[in-house]
């Protein structure tokens, strides 16, 4: 045996660790609530391991960062199967049960969250953030309908001053951007709800819709956006605690103002 193979004796691939966190993400996962064709040679699981993958790659273009999950998904499985052997193929399968695996993935994950308890909790709080952004999106004519704002869905070309816009400013207003507002936990920095709508969507109406994702008694932390009597006195009447930055101007007195049933 050469130094080389000597020294790299009992060694672990990474390959090892990365299918230990699978095993670790998709224990207790009901894949048997999602079913394939009998004919499909890919499973439920392996699926959602090469979706994973193929978003978590670096590689530069949408194919290749399947190319490279694919022989990654060949690579751990240990039955011999092949995952989808086209792009096209991938993509139309997943689009059909992206629903329902991120439904199960998120609940296992949120699982494995509360099991980390030295990093679950914050000083003796549960504490989640909470933000909103704008992600822009190809300008294509079914985003235009479902993601462009919706006062330039219903056509209305006029400014606040009944001034028409001119050609470049109204292309801008048009342009079809996602809403993303995302729960995360604070301690651990992992998302642990989310919703998507046009870009004129409302973060606090998002927020809203989380709320009862949350365990009672947890901190929610957000930016100015999220100010308003409505939503926190919601917010409290959930069982939740809210803490969001506020402007010098507000009667606080302070940049942060604190709502709870503490």
């Amino acid at each position: 045996m050469s130094h080389q193979d000597q020294h790299a004796e009992g060694v672990r691939r990474n390959s090892v660790y990365l299918l230990e966190a699978l095993q670790w993400l998709f224990r207790g996962v009901r894949f048997a609530e999602v079913s394939f064709r009998a004919e499909c040679t890919c499973t439920p699981r392996w699926l959602a391991a090469a979706a994973l993958l193929w978003v978590w790659s670096g590689e530069a273009t949408l194919t290749e960062r399947f190319a490279c999950s694919r022989r990654l998904v060949a690579h751990l499985r240990d039955d011999g199967g092949q995952p989808a052997g086209s792009y096209q193929a991938f993509l139309k399968l997943l689009c059909r049960w992206t629903g329902p695996l991120v439904a199960l993935l998120q609940q296992a994950l949120r699982q494995r969250m509360q099991e980390m308890a030295e990093q679950w909790t914050l000083h003796g709080l549960v504490v989640f953030g909470m933000d909103g952004s704008r992600i822009d999106l190809p300008r294509t004519k079914s985003h235009e309908q479902s993601s462009a704002p919706s006062r330039t869905r219903s056509r209305r070309t006029k400014t606040a001053r009944g001034k028409r816009r001119g050609p470049s400013r109204q292309k801008h207003a048009d342009h079809p951007q996602l809403w993303l507002t995302t729960l995360f936990h604070a301690s651990l920095h992992l998302p642990w709800d989310w919703r998507i709508g046009p870009s004129d969507s409302s973060e606090r109406s998002h927020a809203r819709e989380m709320l009862e994702t949350l365990p009672d008694g947890a901190l929610l932390c957000g930016d100015a956006g999220f100010v308003g009597y409505d939503f926190a006195r919601t917010v409290l009447a959930s069982g939740r605690g809210l803490l969001v930055r506020v402007g010098r101007t507000s009667r606080s007195g302070s940049n942060w103002a604190l709502f709870g049933n503490r």
